[in-house]
């Protein structure tokens, strides 16, 4: 017997995600990926096998927040898909997610572990905002972090700390790490490089500096 996953599976009109909504958002994700040539493993096939397919995951399992017309909005505007509202979170953690769904299809399954548990105890970020070009990674803004990028709904002067973890790197679109990270108190913007964290630029006593 299939176990039912263990996640909480979020409701719209009593029978999860609304086709509209889901249809949209699987067409977008797809695109993006075509766009930005995202890694093979993170391809999905909306009707996939959940007890065969690696890549499987239900998609009542992602956290969306924001209307169908909000998401189509800023799609449209500036080619992102903005599943969550920013909240005034003061982490924003770039190539990462909130509670990742690779292990869906093994919980569904009924095998209570697998490698990937472990995994996503490090790519829990509830307290942070994030981006990632996944779906499977969960995260706030489903986009590329590339030369176009501006998010529009974030504020200037949002976060304390940036961190690209392993995807992307702030040189990438550095006037959108200066506009993002808060000038009015230290803050800094971190990434990864050869293996380790380093710090790309921040703002002291209302200085921006590029290291």
């Amino acid at each position: 017997m299939v176990k039912k996953s263990r996640k909480k599976i979020k409701i719209q009109s009593g029978k999860g995600y609304l086709l509209d909504l889901k249809n949209f958002i699987i067409t977008s994700a797809i695109t993006l990926f075509n766009e930005y040539n995202a890694p093979p493993n993170t391809i999905f096939s909306p009707d996939c096998d959940l007890l065969t397919d690696d890549n499987c995951f239900n998609f009542n399992d992602i956290n969306i927040e924001n209307t169908l017309t909000i998401i189509q909005d800023e799609f449209i505007r500036n080619n992102y898909l903005y599943l969550r509202p920013y909240r005034g979170e003061k982490i924003f953690i770039i190539a990462c997610g909130n509670n990742r769904l690779d292990c869906s299809n093994f919980i569904n399954r009924n095998i209570d572990e697998c490698e990937l548990l472990h995994y996503n105890i490090y790519h829990n970020h509830r307290d942070a905002y994030t981006l990632d070009l996944t779906l499977v990674a969960n995260p706030s803004i489903l986009a590329d972090f590339n030369a176009d990028l501006f998010l529009e709904k974030i504020p200037d002067n949002s976060f304390n700390i940036i961190i690209f973890e392993g995807g992307g790197l702030p040189q990438d679109n550095p006037h959108e790490i200066q506009r993002l990270l808060n000038r009015y108190t230290t803050s800094m913007c971190i990434y990864m490089y050869d293996g380790r964290y380093d710090i790309y630029s921040h703002w002291t006593e209302g200085r921006y500096i590029i290291n």
